[in-house]
This record gives structure tokens, C-alpha cells and sequence, in this order.
């Protein structure tokens, strides 16, 4: 059957349309060409419904309910934004580092929230930043964080008929924040980790100190208890327990597989790097109590 096309121009419209929940959403479909390739004949979607043409899914705005992201803004998008950089200069960041120009250029913050990799490199980015996902489907809004949504790898809460509108994120005034990604090279790399890491300080003190790791786990790994020592001991004594912590938990979650060999090791350098980077733009010495 040839494939149907459906591209609504306002988001009611779209609800509409997806009511029945039979059609593929599709935004900058940059996973779902990829999945259609390994699709046989029979598997393949017949109707697919194109955001793209919705406006006030592309919006980037400052409310009281801090930075609003709408579903199809891209990549390059976030990179490009005065308001991002200004406000939450590490979601740039990452997404600076998100595949190829092209797949900047095209992916979307929705869509790749709905694919579910765990190897996405916003996905830790979004839980340690405690943002949440806006969801709608004809006659109904919901809400929920961004560690709610994401269930295991490539699954979601989403139900037929529902879309992702918007990602909601604080704005943590005045945090030190930083974002690491591993892949096997250095341009358009998948990563086989990535995290980052949050901090607040008051008086050179540490009062918030955040950690989430990607990649190693079905869903991003939320760290933020592990780092709670840190407050009143950053020796590297401090920094090599919550390496192992880190080690631990993604083994009792994942297991010990092949790449253990090296991805464990690699996790305890993120861990720390990640850590002691983000203390030193937040002016604190990881070594002094």
C-alpha cells in the first residue's frame, strides 16, 4: 500500500488526525528513515503524520514555568539560540555534539524523546536538569518529568494518539553546569557514554551538586544522592567512591557484558571528570574541604 502523508497545519488539527492512533509521527526523521530501512515490506508505516509545518511546536520562550522547548525545535536550533545560551548554556552544549550537521539540522528534541535511545545525548541532560515532558492527545494534557517518560530502552509512556508539545525545563539561576559525551571519534559519533553535571554553591559551599550518566543504563542513570558527601569532603578519597557508586549501580542495572573491559573503566574516569570539571567552573577546588 502506498504510504500516506498527513501534514497538519495547526496542532488541533494533528490531534485530529492521530485520534485513532494508527499514524507514525515523524518530526525531523532522522530515526525513523534509519528504522524503515530494517523495516520489512509488511512492517512498514502506511500513514504518517508530519509535524513540521505546526509553528508553535518550533517555539524557544522564558516563562515562569522557566525554558519552554517546543517538540520540533532542532538541534541546531538550540545551538543558534541566544535565549538557550543565555539561559541554559549546556543544552548548546550537548547539542553541539549530537551527530552530524545534518542530523542537527534536522533532529528534533521531541522526536528523539520519543525514539527513546539510550544513547541519546540529550536524555541525561534532561533528567539531571529535572525537566519535564508536556503530552497531548485529543481532549487530554499530561505532564511528567523526563525520568517518568523514558521507561527502558527505546519505550516510553506514550500512548496511541498522544504527542510530545513541548519539554519544560528550571533554569536553575546562577548553576555551574557541564556535559560530557564519549564516542569512538570526535564528529558524528554515537555515544558509548555521555553525562553531565550540575552545581550550586552559596559562599563557596555546596548546596546542590547533580550528576546523570547516559548510555550505560536502558534510561539515564540520576547520580544525585552518590554526590551528597561532596558537600563536606571533596578529596579524591570522595571522588573514588562515587566512581565505584557509579560502577555498582550500572551493574546491578545492566550487568557485566563484553564491554565491561572497558566501559567500567570509562565510567569512573566520566564520573570523576565530570565531577571535578563541573566543581572548577564552579570555582571549587575538588581536592580542599
Amino acid at each position: 500500500m502506498k504510504e500516506q502523508w498527513i501534514a497538519s497545519e495547526t496542532l488541533d488539527m494533528l490531534l485530529d488526525e492521530i485520534a485513532d492512533g494508527q499514524k507514525t509521527i515523524v518530526a525531523g526523521g532522522t530515526d525513523l528513515l534509519i528504522q524503515l530501512r530494517e523495516m520489512d515490506r509488511e512492517e512498514k508505516p502506511t500513514e504518517i503524520a508530519d509535524l513540521s509545518c505546526i509553528e508553535n511546536l518550533k517555539r524557544i520562550e522564558v516563562t515562569e514555568d522557566g525554558l519552554i522547548l517546543g517538540a520540533t525545535v532542532t538541534y541546531t536550533d538550540l545551538t543558534n539560540s541566544d535565549l538557550v545560551r543565555e539561559t541554559l548554556p549546556m543544552l548548546a552544549q550537548a547539542a553541539m555534539d549530537v551527530g552530524s550537521p545534518q542530523v542537527r539540522n534536522k533532529g528534533t528534541l521531541g522526536g528523539s524523546l520519543a525514539n527513546a535511545s539510550p544513547a541519546a545525548d540529550m536524555a541525561p541532560v534532561w533528567v539531571l536538569l529535572q525537566a519535564d515532558v508536556v503530552l497531548q492527545k485529543k481532549g487530554r494534557e499530561r505532564v511528567l518529568s523526563v525520568a517518568e517518560f523514558l521507561t527502558g530502552n527505546m519505550t516510553t509512556v506514550l500512548e496511541p494518539g498522544e504527542l510530545i508539545v513541548e519539554i519544560r525545563c528550571p533554569l536553575w539561576k546562577g548553576a555551574s553546569m557541564h556535559f560530557i559525551k564519549v564516542g569512538r571519534r570526535n564528529a558524528a559519533a554515537i555515544a558509548r557514554l555521555n553525562g553531565a553535571a550540575l552545581l550550586r554553591t552559596d559562599g563557596g559551599r555546596i548546596t546542590d551538586l547533580r550528576m546523570a550518566i547516559g548510555a550505560a543504563t536502558p534510561t539515564p542513570l540520576d547520580l544525585s544522592d552518590a554526590c551528597e558527601g561532596l558537600a563536606s569532603d571533596r578529596s579524591k578519597e570522595a571522588l573514588d567512591r562515587i566512581a565505584k557508586e557509579t560502577i555498582r549501580r550500572v551493574e546491578g542495572i545492566s550487568g557485566r557484558r563484553a564491554s565491561a573491559i572497558w566501559k567500567f573503566p570509562a565510567l569512573e574516569n566520566l564520573s570523576r571528570r565530570l565531577l571535578i570539571d563541573v566543581m572548577q567552573k564552579g570555582g571549587l577546588n575538588s581536592e580542599t574541604v
